[in-house]
């Protein structure tokens, strides 16, 4: 039997569930009468959320604007997924989905059939999938009710809501095992994107789509909490925003995306641009697109937040879409304008574009604003991809990063896709501003000023110079510690009589239970929970334990981080001029201190965080390799050792 709303009637707002929390409309009597929808605390809490604005009640803001449960029409996707105990088991529609070649044609082939006789239906914006005809009937129904209740705002909060009615994400995002569940899925993607329902199931009224979290996430994902407090905050102010302006404002934004790709238009923009300089310092957002991490193909400007230019040197098909001539007077104009002292540089992780513009044009720039930064110092324990970034605080948003790649025959997907990342940062930089100016923290502004005034200068500075490295003595310890550690697999499994492989986390797993019967420490993993561990700390607590296995239990140790330390520090590729550069990235942790990594030609490496001690204990190796005591070992190691001046250090006895 379908189970569905009686009664559906026009909304402004459809809310639309996955399916119901369990127990919600589960039988009551044995007439199978059924419970009432979104009866569950967690919906109504929702909705609760909807009313107020915001998640948390505890809110400072008082003034948010909210929708009535006037306003809303609640449904689900499926409302009988919870139903008999054998649809339970179907965790994630997992008996619901086949492949082409899992199922048999019929005569007329609208449906096909598997092995015991089931109907499967093609799921036309999918490659490949067909849903079982329960399920199928529920997606009909659903696409009913939305055409009976023809509302401005649908608002999904869960991933198979967004898999069926958009066609956006994949069966893979999204389809879990029970040991292995995928909540999300693509949700974590598409999350406060504006969407139309897909062009395949027919035409709709004007209307905009809106995946967000449910909020009876905010108890198993605290971290997800504050995100849907600012995800409710914008549909409520959206919808509040509609009544005036109209649905169309979302559907079809004001915005303009320029291709400079002809001379004319090129130098157009950038001579707009510096007329701008003339008057007065501007804030101008700049992104650049790479090929082979080894050019730039091209560059975008925004000073408008709806309103940007890219200026495209190369596509997948042409190494230069240019005459040298033309080049060099665009290139020179854009020299002008990164160079002009009124262009106020805003970028996102503009460390990355600085280190092109400095080893490729030969241009020193800074920005005056980063936005990662920003955002980092303000929401610390966040994600800072610029992706996030605008699905947070910009108003009309669409994920935008799948048009990143441009085709032969439609390079300029690539090309408004840079633009688009100009015009994101440039907004959620006004917004972060905002935020910035709005707050009482004085500590909080000097700290912004200090990070992008004083030291992120200093930063890149240090990055493209570079650091000297004496390379002769680099390679000689690289040389004489890579040699070390080809023996040492050899020599262990000499020791042990059985071929084994040091750096498997599972070999090592398996020789410390069923070969030296050793009880596993566990550790918990996020999303799975308790796991079995053979990391270091867990190895300094078996040497503790079982003392004749500290030997061996120190070289597979000593082994690791002296691999380790090799690959990293002494294997690192240096630049032509013999110098080791890193990115040092304020944003690195969570709590603030710097991190840095190689840059972004893959060379230098880890500059900043050498460990403290400045010795590594090769005691058992050597003893391992040598064939002296642990002693003699360490003694004969010193000297050499000493000669590393910053080393990899921990002292394992």
């Amino acid at each position: 039997m379908l189970i569905r709303a009686l009664f559906p009637k026009h909304k402004d707002i459809m809310l639309i569930n996955d399916v119901p929390v369990k127990g919600e409309l589960a039988p009551r009597t044995k007439e199978d009468t059924y419970g009432d929808k979104f009866s569950a605390i967690s919906n109504l809490g929702m909705l609760t959320a909807f009313r107020k604005g915001a998640l948390d009640v505890y809110s400072k803001q008082t003034e948010l604007p909210g929708i009535t449960q006037k306003d809303i029409f609640t449904t689900y996707l499926d409302y009988s997924y919870y139903g008999e105990d054998e649809v339970e088991k179907n965790f994630d529609f997992c008996k619901e989905f086949r492949k082409r070649k899992e199922l048999d044609p019929v005569e007329n082939e609208v449906y096909l059939k598997d092995i015991e006789g089931n109907l499967f239906y093609k799921l036309e914006h999918q490659k490949d999938v067909y849903i079982a005809s329960r399920l199928w009937e529920q997606l009909q129904a659903l696409l009913e009710e939305i055409r009976i209740v023809q509302p401005k705002f649908i608002i999904t909060t869960g991933k198979w809501g967004l898999f069926f009615l958009t066609g956006c994400s994949t069966l893979t995002s999204n389809q879990g095992k029970p040991g292995e569940p995928k909540p999300l899925g693509a949700l974590s993607k598409f999350r406060s994107s504006i969407l139309p329902i897909h062009e395949t199931f027919g035409t709709f009224h004007e209307h905009v789509l809106i995946p967000i979290y449910h909020t009876i996430n905010a108890m198993t994902m605290p971290d997800k909490a504050y995100i849907m407090d600012l995800d409710i905050q914008k549909v409520c102010w959206m919808y509040q925003q509609s009544k005036s302006l109209g649905i169309g404002y979302y559907i079809r934004p004001d915005k303009e995306y320029i291709i400079g790709n002809t001379k004319e238009k090129a130098l157009s923009y950038l001579n707009e641009l510096l007329n701008k300089f003339k008057l007065a310092p501007t804030l101008v957002s700049i992104d650049i697109e790479t090929f082979f991490m080894s050019t730039i193909d091209c560059i975008g400007f925004a000073y408008e937040s709806n309103r940007g230019c890219c200026i495209p040197f190369a596509s997948k098909d042409k190494a230069s879409l240019w005459s040298i001539e033309d080049e060099v007077e665009v290139v020179t104009k854009i020299r002008e304008v990164l160079t002009h002292p009124n262009c106020l540089h805003v970028g996102q992780n503009y460390q990355y574009d600085c280190q092109y513009f400095y080893k490729l044009w030969n241009i020193d720039v800074r920005p005056t604003h980063d936005t990662m930064v920003l955002h980092h110092l303000l929401h610390n324990k966040l994600p800072k991809d610029l992706a996030f970034l605008a699905s947070l605080y910009c108003e009309v948003y669409s994920y935008w990063k799948g048009e990143r790649d441009g085709t032969k025959e439609n390079p300029a997907t690539r090309w408004i896709y840079n633009a688009k990342d100009c015009c994101y940062t440039l907004e959620v930089l006004e917004v972060l501003l905002d935020i910035l100016e709005s707050t009482d923290d004085k500590e909080l502004k000097e700290l912004y000023s200090f990070q992008i005034d004083d030291l992120h200068p200093e930063l890149v500075t240090t990055m493209n110079r570079g650091v000297r490295v004496n390379k002769d003595m680099k390679d000689s310890l690289h040389s004489f510690f890579k040699a070390m550690l080809d023996q040492v697999p050899d020599k262990i499994n000499e020791l042990l009589g059985f071929n084994f492989n040091a750096n498997s986390t599972q070999q090592k797993k398996k020789l410390f239970k069923d070969f030296f019967g050793l009880t596993l420490k566990t550790n918990k993993k996020k999303g799975v929970g308790e796991v079995e561990t053979c990391d270091a700390k867990a190895m300094l607590a078996y040497m503790e334990e079982e003392p004749l296995l500290k030997p061996f239990l120190g070289v597979l140790l000593e082994f690791s981080a002296l691999g380790k330390f090799t690959t990293t520090f002494l294997g690192m590729k240096l630049d032509n001029d013999d110098k080791a550069r890193t990115q040092y990235r304020i944003t690195g942790t969570a709590f603030g201190r710097l991190a840095s990594t190689k840059n972004v030609w893959g060379n230098g490496g880890n500059l900043q965080n050498l460990p403290e001690k400045g010795k590594l204990p090769i005691h058992y190796l050597l003893n391992l390799v040598q064939g002296s005591s642990t002693d003699d070992s360490a003694e004969d190691s010193l000297e050499f050792i000493e000669a590393m001046e910053d080393n990899f250090g921990a002292d394992y006895e």
